[in-house]
């Protein structure tokens, strides 16, 4: 395959990548802000309104909008979630770039689509060599360190994975050489 300039990722070092332990915890700290402002939301709405009646419909809608604005919009955005402030994280595109709301919006459907899906991108990224989770395969997304710089350029290269009985397609960056271990 040619690679030309518009079908060409950058790759970073393995030491770069957000591993399984500070994935968990970057995801552990994001639910449980997401469900504290959530219910101080909640909270504050059903101070200032009382004659209005929780159903479960208000619920899944104020569950929704929150989660949705903290997963999606909020990591969108410079500022990044809390876990990925604490765990010193960012999400990078394959071109070193921030990820749009959409590649985050694909992420947190993949998400909520499926309460073991958590657990199946665990274990997931504790083999993969790009340093990503099925979500991240299926944004076009890295999570890597603040400061990780890209080690190099590579084509853009589509790749079959074949996972629960399922084919999935995923575009990757091949490296041009073998893959650095370390930045320095």
């Amino acid at each position: 395959m040619t690679a030309t300039k518009s079908s060409q990722g950058v790759y970073y070092a393995r030491s770069d990548f957000c591993g399984a332990t500070r994935r968990f915890a970057v995801d552990t700290i994001d639910v449980v802000a997401a469900f504290v402002i959530w219910f101080v939301a909640c909270m504050v709405f059903g101070h200032f309104q009382p004659e209005f009646r929780w159903t479960l419909n208000a619920f899944l809608v104020s569950w929704l909008l929150v989660w949705f604005g903290y997963f999606v919009i909020l990591k969108a955005s410079p500022w990044r979630t809390l876990g990925y402030r604490v765990a010193r994280v960012k999400a990078v595109d394959l071109q070193g770039e921030p990820p749009g709301v959409v590649a985050h919006c694909m992420r947190f459907l993949f998400s909520v689509l499926g309460p073991v899906n958590f657990l199946i991108d665990l274990l997931w990224l504790s083999t993969d060599p790009h340093g990503q989770t099925i979500r991240d395969k299926l944004a076009h997304i890295y999570v890597v360190r603040v400061d990780a710089k890209p080690c190099g350029v590579g084509a853009v290269v589509y790749r079959n994975y074949h996972i629960l009985g399922y084919t999935f397609i995923f575009r990757e960056v091949e490296p041009q050489g073998p893959r650095p271990l370390t930045t320095g």
